[in-house]
């Protein structure tokens, strides 16, 4: 798995952002769950395939949310018959959501998609995060978020125990990108002093800190952080 892999992205008509996409964001964030939606967003002339086989290269999941804003964008039949065809080797990999539309009005644009187990708007959009986190872990997620190995104030004494070779996140951001004050992968004892004096430059001594043994951990840490940053800027 490369480090640029999210649990899901989501595929929505612009005309559903605000009202089901955002809210449903931040309840699968709030869950534990990576989200991209850099790309999701679908407007006329796009094509619909190329936006999931997108997604789907840097996600496990793609959730797409089916109405009729959705529906307007006079997709052919064959890219909406299409959208599972990465499920032909039996791993559900598609998440269908219907917002404000029914069955027969689906059936007329796809009747493979009206086919498709699908959650509904109607039952409130807490009960649409947890099925998708029930398929979600009944599929099982490729890459499972590890605990840092510390997580406390940063101080001289702690950062002389941290192993070397881990990764050191501060919980201080840049006002400008909102990214870390400190992303740094601890070096020896010896490279500890500068360690320090970085941290107390930028404010972060004594502040919250995470610490993360391995790289993979520390990736997916970030990434969780990039998914909240990322809703943040489309607030």
């Amino acid at each position: 798995m490369n480090e640029t892999t999210w649990d899901v992205f989501i595929s929505h008509a612009s005309e559903d952002k605000e009202e089901v996409v955002l809210p449903l964001a931040e309840l699968l964030l709030a869950s534990g769950l990576t989200v991209w939606l850099d790309k999701g967003e679908i407007f006329l002339g796009d094509s619909l395939r190329e936006k999931i086989d997108e997604g789907l290269e840097r996600s496990q999941f793609g959730i797409v949310v089916f109405s009729h804003s959705f529906f307007s964008k006079n997709w052919p039949k064959s890219e909406l018959d299409g959208l599972f065809s990465r499920e032909m080797g039996g791993e559900k990999v598609i998440l269908p959501i219907w917002h404000e539309i029914g069955f027969e009005e689906i059936k007329r644009y796809s009747p493979l998609i009206a086919g498709k187990l699908a959650v509904s708007t109607s039952n409130g959009l807490n009960a649409v995060k947890s099925q998708v986190l029930s398929a979600i872990h009944k599929v099982g997620r490729k890459e499972s978020i590890a605990k840092p190995i510390y997580s406390g104030n940063l101080t001289k004494k702690a950062i002389m125990t941290f192993p070397e070779g881990s990764y050191l996140i501060s919980n201080c951001y840049s006002s400008y990108d909102k990214r870390p004050l400190i992303e740094e992968k601890v070096g020896s004892l010896e490279d500890r002093e500068a360690l320090w004096e970085q941290a107390k430059s930028c404010g972060s001594n004594g502040r919250l800190c995470r610490v993360f043994k391995r790289y993979e951990d520390y990736r997916a840490h970030m990434r969780m952080l990039d998914s909240l940053i990322q809703l943040k800027r489309l607030n």
